[in-house]
């Protein structure tokens, strides 16, 4: 590496370059040690504080209209107590990310007070990662930003759990579109809050959040949004199977007589952690209430339970859905359904491009397809235990999913039907495996 000081005084021509070049700046990535063979023009912390207390000084960026702070790079901390120098009126959209568990470093509590002073159009405000979880001093001056912002669309908090304060206010914005990845710490708010009545959440219709079941359901109950997109993640997991599937139950049960019944286009419902025992014919029941959903375009329902379904809900769904291009229930146990119960979603949905269910490999003539193949999905997630005839499962796989290209199964001990499986879709340059590690699984 080569480094070059150049000292000068500041003269009034270099900020009529500054301004030329910084005024056509609309989007601003400010991550530096991703691109290490890159040449990056870096700014001593001096030279950023005597240019920020020139007479001179303006906004490098004024018509900048989105911006990326990784807040794990070390180049970016440095930047936040002279953050001002891109920071203007006319910032929209900022992403604020940390991939890291790291313990923070301190800067990160400025940033906040910045983005009051300087930012107060922001419509599109995203933290992913842990940071601002870690740091008790950003509670106050993250309230006290979301308080004062009146133009917010899209809202992502990542693992901060907003303040009372902020929920009421956020409320009350007639703007607000997307909120998601709320945590509603059951116990610490008073669920009156989350109401559409009295008008709030007008505009309400993409709305993700973190609660134990029963919040779960009294946050749906309360919150009548016509939703076009709703995410649940359950946690923690109930005491019993028959807690976890009751539970369940009644939430599913809240939500078909909500008005998202007829709006509801994509719905992700989770709870790892859930145990996989349970009545097939209760588990089917339940499920069967999500056909009253009749615009779904996407659902992934990950409790552990769909394995106790069979072909028969399969071919509900085919019915049910039949212009659904997303469908993915992972699930843990003895699968029920069949490689055959897949042909009516072959059939009947024409525009299924991902898929993911508990299902046997096991081979069917092919002529029950009647001609009919998918050649929109390309990954296939299945869960089987063993396959015993590897070369009739190869044809059926093939007849069904032309442009196949990898599986992901969960399967014990390198099952060598399966083995052979991979090594006949190798030889045809088709399916390439996706392993699975099981807990420690890098794809999840």
């Amino acid at each position: 590496m080569i480094s070059m000081n150049l000292t000068r005084e500041l003269k009034e021509s270099d900020w009529h370059r500054i301004n030329y070049y910084g005024a056509k700046v609309r989007h601003l990535d400010l991550r530096c040690s991703e691109y290490p063979d890159r040449w990056i023009a870096m700014i001593h912390s001096e030279a950023l504080k005597a240019i920020t207390t020139s007479q001179f000084f303006q906004c490098f960026v004024p018509k900048l209209r989105s911006l990326k702070l990784p807040l794990d790079d070390d180049c970016v901390l440095t930047l936040i107590p002279y953050l001002q120098c891109v920071l203007s009126r006319t910032l929209a959209t900022i992403h604020i990310s940390e991939s890291s568990r790291r313990l923070a470093r301190g800067r990160e509590t400025t940033l906040m007070p910045h983005l009051l002073r300087h930012c107060p159009n922001i419509e599109v405000f995203k933290v992913l990662g842990f940071v601002l979880m870690q740091i008790p001093l950003c509670i106050p001056s993250m309230s006290e930003l979301m308080c004062n912002l009146n133009n917010i669309r899209e809202l992502n908090l990542g693992t901060f759990s907003p303040t009372p304060e902020m929920v009421r206010h956020l409320g009350d914005l007639p703007s607000l579109r997307s909120w998601t990845s709320l945590r509603t710490c059951d116990g610490v708010y008073d669920l009156k809050l989350f109401t559409t009545t009295g008008n709030r959440f007008p505009a309400l219709r993409i709305f993700g959040f973190v609660s134990s079941w029963t919040t779960a359901t009294a946050v749906v109950d309360s919150m009548r949004c016509p939703f076009e997109s709703l995410s649940i993640e359950a946690s923690p997991p109930q005491a019993t199977d028959a807690d976890s599937v009751r539970a369940f139950d009644q939430l599913i049960a809240s939500m078909t007589a909500h008005p998202t019944v007829k709006s509801l286009l994509n719905l992700e419902i989770s709870a790892w952690s859930c145990r996989t025992d349970a009545e097939p014919d209760v588990v089917s029941s339940t499920y069967e209430r999500l056909f009253s959903f009749t615009a779904l375009r996407s659902l992934t329902v990950g409790v552990n339970f769909p394995h106790n379904l069979d072909d028969s809900w399969i071919m509900s769904a085919a019915m049910a859905w039949p212009h659904l291009p997303e469908l993915s229930l992972p699930g843990d146990g003895p699968p029920r359904m069949t490689l055959a119960g897949l042909i009516p979603l072959v059939k009947q949905c024409p525009h299924l491009s991902v898929l993911g269910l508990p299902v046997r490999l096991d081979p069917f003539e092919i002529k029950l397809l009647s001609g009919t193949s998918n050649a929109k999905i390309q990954c296939l997630a299945v869960l089987n235990k063993s396959i015993a005839s590897p070369i009739a499962v190869f044809r059926c796989l093939v007849a069904m999913f032309p442009m196949l290209r990898s599986i992901y199964a969960i399967l014990p001990d390198r099952d060598p039907g399966y083995k052979q499986l991979l090594e006949m879709f190798e030889d045809t340059e088709g399916v390439v495996e996706v392993p699975y590690y099981g807990d420690d699984d890098p794809l999840i």
